[in-house]
């Protein structure tokens, strides 16, 4: 019984360590960003003690309150291009169509704005992402505001890689 009671307290404690400092972190998601993968109301749970890789889910603030979970599609370095409402990493796609595609010259002034070029949501690109960055993209790529129009998101501002939603 003294053994029970021992582990259970050092469980504890790690928990709290983990809630304290980050390690572990309960999210509760207020988007459609990533459906229907992840669904709006989703809990999730993330740790900033793992590093992202492609295709990871991070969460990141945007602002003060608001939290957000994308798919890291594009590392530093990377070359990313969407065509014809394809995914390309590094001239590569692992995407499937996804419905029609906004076709080529017509442009989305909201992406002019922040990239200065005559792109949209689904003709995007190449363009390479900046060393401290990720090119995020939600699953919901129709309803998502995502890199594409918010830009790069930094490696600083992210504050966990999510490892399981409900």
């Amino acid at each position: 019984m003294r053994k029970l009671i021992i582990w259970t307290l050092v469980l504890i404690g790690i928990y709290i360590f983990l809630r304290v400092t980050g390690g572990l972190q309960w999210h509760k998601l207020q988007n459609m960003d990533d459906e229907p993968n992840i669904d709006t109301g989703s809990w999730i749970l993330a740790s900033d003690l793992i590093k992202p890789r492609r295709w990871d889910f991070v969460c990141f603030q945007e602002e003060k309150n608001y939290l957000r979970a994308l798919r890291v599609c594009g590392l530093p370095g990377d070359t990313v291009e969407i065509k014809d409402a394809l995914l390309y990493v590094n001239g590569i796609t692992r995407d499937r169509h996804i419905g029609s595609a906004v076709p080529p010259g017509k442009i989305d002034s909201l992406i002019y704005l922040k990239f200065g070029h005559l792109w949209n949501k689904d003709q995007f690109g190449p363009i390479v992402v900046p060393a401290g960055s990720y090119f995020l993209l939600g699953d919901n790529r129709e309803e998502c505001k995502d890199s594409r129009y918010s830009g790069f998101i930094p490696r600083a501002i992210c504050t966990g890689t999510v490892l399981w939603h409900s």
